[in-house]
């Protein structure tokens, strides 16, 4: 199977077949060879493993067993990914990694990453590190920065989850609100950064 079925077929079933999908994480490894087919994958796995299925201890095992088989500098835009992504993985499931060691960029990545694995399950816990990655991002953060796109999704996603919830508590509808407009100010951050 090329690489482009398998990521077309696998983003297409990843919400209603989690499970199967990540199931074929091992071998699908194998298919992504050139560094753009690495860096879908990667984000598949991320999205997978740690919104939709939680499995942040497996995701972390699995993105470093990934970064020795891959080849790939860990400098590149993948091996920041898979970087941030264990640290988010690691905060999702209660441990503390050291963040000074990363950028104030890649902070805020780690942070939305976490609150958005943690919008379902622990909304005081994800509304804290969303909060905490917006408070980063307006200090001394380009308007270029990635970091912005991250807490677009972020607050984008949990604006909409809360917005589909069948009963919200006040504080619940608050946050909701304040997290479209969050998403509105930095979905037009990322704008300005294709322009």
């Amino acid at each position: 199977m090329a690489f482009s079925d398998y990521i077309q077929e696998a983003w297409k079933n990843h919400s209603t077949q989690c499970e199967k999908v990540a199931a074929d994480f091992p071998r699908a490894a194998t298919l992504a060879i050139t560094h753009d087919e690495i860096n879908q994958f990667v984000e598949l796995v991320i999205h997978v493993m740690g919104e939709h299925l939680g499995k942040w201890k497996e995701g972390i095992s699995f993105l470093t067993n990934l970064k020795k088989i891959t080849s790939f500098s860990k400098n590149s835009d993948v091996g920041v990914a898979i970087k941030c992504a264990i640290a988010a993985f690691q905060i999702s499931d209660e441990q503390t990694p050291d963040l000074r060691s990363f950028t104030r960029s890649e902070q805020i990545r780690i942070l939305a990453l976490a609150a958005t694995n943690l919008c379902d399950r622990d909304f005081k816990k994800s509304k804290r590190l969303l909060s905490q990655a917006v408070a980063l991002a307006e200090t001394n953060v380009e308007k270029r920065d990635p970091a912005n796109r991250a807490i677009a999704v972020t607050s984008n996603n949990f604006a909409c989850g809360l917005e589909e919830k069948k009963s919200r508590t006040p504080e619940e509808t608050e946050w909701m609100i304040a997290c479209a407009e969050i998403a509105r100010k930095y979905w037009e951050l990322t704008k300005l950064k294709k322009e």
